[in-house]
């Protein structure tokens, strides 16, 4: 290897690394308005083509979903995209209510919908914004999206939403991702620029912040779970993992404990 080969070659890595953490501190000064909006715009082609859409549910998602579709049951998805889940269990009989943050999806699944002459209803915006009448007998966290919620907390306080909705013996679908997120490094970098410019957002372990555009939203997200750290999260939303499995894609079936069920029966 000539001299000039390894000069240019580690000043690449040099770069490399002087754009991540560039990029880390530019993350920590996102707000969760503009998170959020970088994150509908990630996923807003997502699914965009009929076969996509057309292909029915991926087989993880009828292992899970098997477990707890009854039917004539009325199904919550949440994360619902350009509509293929929506489509799908609804072509089985169930009572379909989608809804998704972006609104070039909703406006594609309205006409995927039509066009496979299924009947289901579209919602656009956040699930934890929204106000969704209930009670529903599964509320089901499309592929992955409960991983796009940014903050423990606020993650938490959306799995205590849907098990509020849920009918008696109800059952919460959720798939999510695992890992590591990000270098620990990069992730108090973002904790520094937040706390400096005083953003509402904060960093935790496990988060990535990963840039999706040239303009503004800037950065899209994810959250890799822990070991243990999704248990820790249901069970603070007084939910029990009654089924965990990974069928190329870590997932788990959620109830409301009995003691909980029966609680909530026998009160006035």
């Amino acid at each position: 290897m000539s001299l000039l080969t390894s000069v240019l070659f580690h000043s690449g890595l040099m770069c490399a690394r002087a754009a991540q953490v560039f990029n880390a501190l530019a993350a920590g000064t996102v707000t969760r308005a503009n998170l959020r909006a970088g994150i509908a715009r990630d996923w807003e082609g997502f699914n965009a083509l009929p076969e996509e859409v057309y292909g029915g549910l991926l087989p993880w998602e009828h292992a899970l979903l098997d477990r707890v579709i009854r039917p004539g049951g009325r199904v919550l998805v949440v994360g619902s995209g350009t509509g293929r889940e929506v489509i799908a269990l609804a072509e089985r009989g169930q009572e379909v209510v989608g809804i998704d943050p972006s609104g070039p999806a909703v406006t594609a699944a309205a006409g995927f919908l039509a066009e496979r002459g299924v009947v289901a209803t579209m919602r656009q915006g956040f699930y934890e914004d929204a106000d969704i009448p209930g009670p529903f007998d599964v509320v089901f966290f499309s592929h992955r999206c409960y991983s796009l919620i940014p903050g423990s907390a606020a993650r938490i306080a959306v799995l205590a939403k849907a098990r509020a909705s849920l009918n008696p013996g109800g059952r919460i679908a959720v798939s999510y991702l695992t890992g590591r997120g990000v270098r620990p490094i990069l992730t108090r970098l973002m904790r520094l620029t937040s706390a400096l410019t005083r953003t509402d957002l904060r960093a935790e372990p496990g988060d990535d912040f990963y840039r999706v555009a040239e303009s503004a939203p800037y950065f899209s997200f994810e959250h890799c779970f822990a070991p243990g750290e999704f248990e820790t999260e249901a069970r603070a939303a007084g939910l029990h993992a009654e089924v965990q499995e990974d069928r190329g894609c870590p997932a788990a079936i959620l109830s409301v404990p009995a003691a909980a069920t029966a609680a909530r029966s026998a009160a006035p």
